[in-house]
This record gives structure tokens, C-alpha cells and sequence, in this order.
């Protein structure tokens, strides 16, 4: 929940994991504009382009939430730069399309 992520923040306030944590929980009680500035805060913090691949995937996501279709797809195609999977490339297509009236290559 959002006080154990902030708790573990003021403990350990320089690693990443814990901006991911208060992100998720901030996300899941639909406060997005708080969700994607902890997201951006563990994404300068990462340590590797595993880490930030997973916080701007996230940043993409609550972009997408906000309503920001060209921000969220600036994101998951920078996610993708980062780490190329089936899954990112799934979700750029479906925000190309999100009707499903394309091509259903990606």
C-alpha cells in the first residue's frame, strides 16, 4: 500500500524498487498523475535498462490512463528501445489500433 512503499522509500530512498512499489499503489488507487511522478522518479534511479524498461512501460501505461494516447505510445516505443518482447510490441500495436482494425501483425 501507499504508506509501506513510502516507509520503505524514507529507509532506503536511493533505490529504485521502491518507487516502483508506491507507482503500483498510487496506480491502483487510480491517482495517476502520483503514480507516474514515482514511476519517473525509480525510472532516473534504475540501475539498469531492465529496471527502466519496466518503469517507463509503467509511464506508458498511466499515460494511456490519463487519456494521453501520443504520450503513452512515446513511452512504450522508448520501452521498446530499451527491451524488445512480444508483450511491448503487442501494446504499442494496441494502441495503434485500439479498435483491432489492422493488420493483426505487429
Amino acid at each position: 500500500d501507499i504508506k509501506n512503499a513510502i516507509n520503505y522509500i524514507n529507509k532506503a530512498p536511493n533505490l529504485a524498487i521502491g518507487y516502483m512499489d508506491l507507482g503500483n499503489a498510487y496506480f491502483q488507487s487510480e491517482m495517476y498523475k502520483k503514480a507516474f511522478d514515482a514511476y519517473k522518479k525509480g525510472f532516473d534511479l534504475a540501475a539498469n535498462k531492465n529496471e527502466k524498461y519496466d518503469f517507463v512501460y509503467n509511464m506508458s501505461l498511466v499515460c494511456l490512463k490519463l487519456g494521453d494516447k501520443d504520450k503513452a505510445l512515446e513511452y512504450a516505443e522508448y520501452a521498446q528501445s530499451l527491451k524488445a518482447t512480444d508483450e511491448i510490441r503487442k501494446y504499442i500495436h494496441d494502441i495503434k489500433n485500439p479498435w483491432g482494425l489492422s493488420d493483426s501483425r505487429y
